[in-house]
């Protein structure tokens, strides 16, 4: 019998002798709000024990633990399971005393009762999970919640559950889509497996199925700040715990995981080998080749193909504008591109992640449901409109190729007053079109990383 599965028949016999409460409706302090104030949101979790990991964290210690992720956290998760995590009601009862964050209460719930129990003892939100639910079940007890002023964390963690949470999210009106959060558990409860993929794969689908999805959150196995870069930009926040505790100054430890390190960078419209050796040297973490038949940067595919080999650790983006679906794919195979970058509609059949490229500020409802964005200047500017990208949301910025006019001179004040995910530079640093500026590369590249450690990423 698998682990799950025994969890699951523990848990019905435990809810066969749950005594009946009585919650109350009141006003609680937004969980999904808090999260989504300060993305990406660190949901720090209370576990004091696991079976992949044992014992964690003696329930004596928890109040330092607590006090802890009041200061540094902006949500708690609490584990309600006692037989296999050591948590419980109580525990998420004591834990509200010693704090105002909104808490989940992550519990394998399976009846209303379990919710009626997270409501009395403090809880802001519950989590659902689809590998252990129907879809009916999950509308029946997510509509449970709601009416109770309980926000909902769906979790996923294959395609199947993805599936259910997606009808089900659908069933309910505007107001009540407002309390939902999606969550994806790299972990396979049957295996125990971790696979920081799913969230790269799922994140993707729940965006373009639902456009109107408030947040997206990554559960399980993050434990270094390269996890955090990998799935900052296709998620809204984290849920993390086992590595914090484990920590040995977990203080510390949290302020190294979610510190921000600067934007990534992208050189695009390269032609040149030796300028390609360059950006590669110098770190850059995306190569852009341009197949738009009216830029003066376009090359052809046996040109991509043999400047392909080039690029040894950059990530290599292809750029479209009115090209076919056909012609996109075919040079997705042929020179196996890590993403796509294209203008105007994205046609079906893409698989690998997409920057959805738009001339001057489109409307909020195209960009929030994008994989990532990249917002151009509007045609006949000299530069995009930096001021207004300035003021859009966070969780857009935080999935932000910036670009449109950027230079040596500028990049610095423009990264630090954004905040994009990316960096994105052709013109800036070229002595003519397609042609790179050595000189203009470093100081692109000093301007940009001065006093800052170098970004990773592994999309």
């Amino acid at each position: 019998m698998s682990l799950l599965r025994s969890i699951i028949d523990s848990k019905k016999r435990e809810i066969a002798s749950l005594p009946a409460v009585t919650p109350v409706r009141r006003t609680r302090a937004s969980f999904i709000d808090a999260i989504l104030k300060n993305r990406p949101g660190l949901i720090a979790e209370v576990k004091p024990q696991s079976p992949s990991e044992g014992n964690l964290i003696a329930r004596d210690d928890i109040p330092a633990l607590v006090e802890l992720y009041d200061r540094r956290a902006q949500a708690i998760s609490v584990l309600c399971d006692q037989e296999y995590f050591g948590g419980g009601f109580d525990l998420l009862s004591e834990v509200s005393k010693q704090t105002d964050l909104p808490m989940l209460a992550k519990e394998f719930i399976l009846d209303a009762r379990q919710i009626d129990h997270a409501a009395v003892n403090g809880a802001s939100a519950v989590l659902l999970i689809a590998a252990i639910l129907e879809t009916h079940d999950l509308t029946r007890l997510t509509s449970h919640a709601i009416a109770l002023g309980l926000d909902v964390l769906m979790e996923i963690h294959t395609q199947e559950d993805a599936e259910k949470t997606i009808t089900a999210f659908r069933s309910f009106p505007e107001t009540s889509r407002r309390q939902i959060l999606m969550g994806i558990n790299n972990r396979d409860l049957e295996t125990l497996n971790i696979d920081l993929d799913a969230t790269t794969k799922l994140a993707p689908l729940l965006r373009r199925a639902l456009p109107e999805l408030r947040g997206i959150i990554t559960e399980s196995g993050i434990s270094n700040r390269g996890d955090i870069e990998r799935l900052k930009p296709v998620v809204d926040g984290f849920l993390i715990g086992t590595s914090i505790i484990k920590a040995k100054n977990r203080g510390e430890f949290i302020t190294n995981l979610m510190m921000s390190d600067g934007p990534l960078l992208k050189f695009c419209g390269m032609t040149r080998i030796e300028d390609i050796a360059l950006a590669e040297g110098l770190n850059v973490n995306f190569i852009g080749f341009i197949f738009a038949a009216h830029s003066s940067r376009k090359i052809t595919l046996a040109a991509a193909k043999l400047l392909r080999t080039a690029v040894t650790h950059a990530k290599v983006v292809g750029v479209f504008e009115k090209n076919s679906q056909k012609e996109i794919l075919q040079y997705i195979d042929e020179l196996q591109l890590d993403m796509v970058q294209i203008y105007g509609d994205v046609p079906g059949g893409i698989s690998i992640p997409v920057i959805h490229a738009f001339r001057g500020i489109p409307a909020m409802s195209e960009l929030e449901s994008c994989d990532y964005v990249l917002i151009d200047k509007a045609e006949g500017e000299n530069a995009a409109d930096f001021d207004a990208i300035a003021a859009l949301p966070t969780g857009i910025r935080s999935r932000l190729f910036l670009a449109g006019g950027i230079t040596p001179q500028n990049v610095r004040a423009l990264s630090d007053r954004i905040q994009p995910f990316a960096i994105d530079c052709a013109r800036g640093i070229e002595s003519q079109p397609g042609i790179k500026d050595p000189e203009k590369m470093n100081a692109f590249i000093s301007v940009l990383t001065a006093g800052r450690r170098p970004a990773l990423v592994s999309l």
